[in-house]
């Protein structure tokens, strides 16, 4: 075990500068010389093995306590062989620091009981930076990373590919968890006996805080939350993009929270699938939802999201789009927590939805009978949505829409379906077709897509493609004296006023005309250069 009382440490190189001399045997004898520091920063641990990669094979694993930093520069791999986990941090007197940075460095073909290439202990912290972890594989948890309770995990532009444990396939964490700017790439969650639940194909976060930052995930495998599971505590994703990933529930996001609902924002969602529930994200609870893109995720129930929140959540500012159920909820399938005296609310704020399908109820959102969820739908955009009942909005027994200044197009049958016991609700300025009953003195029945004036589906700026009302649309200016807060689904200015009357009038829908339509480049507003 690396340790040492002193607060300003001493450095060590592993090798002489040739491939030879960078043995496990350097290895350890440079880690027992390594100073690390008790209340302060240690010293640095560096490899001098010649200008090109080099594995240095490891037969146990190391220890390591304190404060020190162990940098590979780019160049080195330490190989467990799949016989033993490369490192294991811990902490033994409560009253020291331990600290460690690994940075510059592969840690390959790791094997353990609790993380497969790191064991980070309670009370301990460790700086994941510019590393890769592959290949590795862990007995029960944290396939390429364990975190104990109490123990500070922070992982920055780094990558984690194909590795592999019963939950966390790439990190199980059971305290804070800070991710930015890194990969995550064909983790599996697994149990090959079938005893229990494989849950967070890439991470897997119980307890502490997680926070995801500007990191992708792609074909990552489980059976809850194919890229991330997350219960208790918060989970916020931010500027992150989830890919082809999948699970039984999830496909890329499964949230089980009982004191705040996850926040998500300005983050894509893409070709993920999930048999059961969620095809992009499951949520038990509440969530929040900023920003962001669902397009052709698919699951059974609620294509894109599944949610049976207890809190109240909304999705704003988001688009969802060709997302498809195989029963109910082809963008999203909601249901109420079932008990309490007030039934949990879902707040819908200027939302695009397009081509999203359900084979049986809700092409765009189906709500289920009997657990009641009080939704309001404003300012959004639903079109060309389709399903066998309530193309685009099924609402079940007990539950309610409220619609206020938004469009509805389905591309066929009946665009809105209220089975007894439900409610369907117009707050005004609604174009939408007669089948959603709408009578309200500015609401507008329309028969025709082409009635609506919009132009098609279109990168008209901002994170995601958009319906723009044509200059003669009957959604422009339709809202009046509208007082609105921030801008359109764009971030763009509303209200406009288009046709110059001197009134601050707002358009119906997710996206305002503007006076003069520049489209900017969506390389750069995205976030996903």
């Amino acid at each position: 075990m690396a340790l040492c009382p002193f607060a300003h440490a001493d450095n060590v190189v592993v090798g002489n500068g040739t491939p030879a001399s960078c043995t496990e045997a350097a290895l350890n004898a440079a880690m027992f010389q390594l100073v690390v520091g008790v209340q302060g920063p240690g010293g640095v641990l560096t490899f001098s093995c010649g200008a090109a990669p080099h594995t240095i094979a490891l037969t146990s694993t190391k220890f390591l306590e304190g404060q020190c930093t162990i940098d590979g520069g780019g160049l080195i791999t330490l190989n467990g062989q799949g016989i033993t986990r490369p490192l294991y941090i811990s902490v033994t007197n409560p009253e020291d620091q331990t600290a460690v940075e690994l940075r510059n460095i592969t840690l390959a073909n790791g094997r353990g009981d609790f993380g497969g290439a790191v064991y980070l202990g309670e009370n301990a912290s460790l700086s994941v930076l510019r590393t890769t972890i592959r290949n590795s594989s862990a007995e029960f948890t944290g396939g390429g990373i364990a975190a104990a309770g109490n123990s500070l995990l922070n992982v920055a532009n780094s990558t984690f590919y194909d590795n592999l444990a019963v939950s966390g396939g790439a990190i199980v964490s059971y305290a804070v968890a800070n991710i930015t700017d890194s990969s995550f790439e064909f983790n599996t969650a697994n149990d090959s006996t079938g005893a229990t639940s494989a849950e967070g194909g890439a991470i897997a976060s119980f307890l502490g805080n997680l926070t995801v930052n500007r990191s992708y995930f792609g074909s990552n495998l489980a059976d809850f939350g194919g890229a991330v599971y997350k219960e208790n505590a918060e989970l916020n994703l931010l500027g992150s993009r989830f890919f082809d990933n999948s699970a039984s529930s999830g496909g890329a996001v499964y949230l089980e929270s009982l004191s705040s609902p996850g926040e998500i924002e300005n983050s894509r969602f893409e070709e993920n699938t999930a048999t059961f529930f969620g095809g992009a994200i499951s949520a038990i609870n509440g969530m929040d939802v900023y920003g962001s893109l669902f397009q052709e995720n698919q699951a059974e129930f609620g294509g894109a999201i599944s949610l049976y929140p207890q809190l109240d959540s909304e999705i704003a500012n988001s688009a969802f789009i060709a997302n498809h159920a195989g029963f109910s909820g082809g963008a999203i399938d909601a249901a109420g927590s079932g008990s309490g005296p007030v039934p949990p609310r879902l707040d819908l704020f200027q939302v695009t939805t397009n081509g999203n399908n359900a084979d049986v109820a809700g092409g765009d959102l189906s709500l289920l009978g009997g657990f009641p969820l009080r939704v309001s739908l404003a300012y959004s955009t639903l079109m060309n949505a389709s399903s066998a009942s309530g193309s685009t909005l099924n609402i079940g027994d007990g539950s309610s829409v409220e619609v206020f200044a938004s469009m509805i197009w389905a591309s066929n049958g009946a665009a809105c379906t209220v089975e007894t016991g439900g409610q369907l609700l117009t707050f005004d300025y609604n174009l939408a077709p007669a089948s959603c009953g709408f009578g309200a003195a500015h609401d507008l029945f329309v028969s025709g897509f082409s009635q609506l004036g919009l132009a098609p589906l279109a990168d008209n700026g901002g994170r995601f493609p958009t319906f723009l009302p044509q200059a003669n649309s009957p959604a422009t200016d339709r809202v009046s004296a509208c007082v609105f807060k921030g801008g359109d689904a764009r971030s763009r200015p509303r209200p406009i006023d288009m046709d110059g009357n001197g009134s601050a009038d707002c358009d119906t829908g997710a996206v305002e005309r503007q006076l003069i339509e520049l489209v900017d480049d969506r390389i750069f507003a995205d976030d996903f250069e």
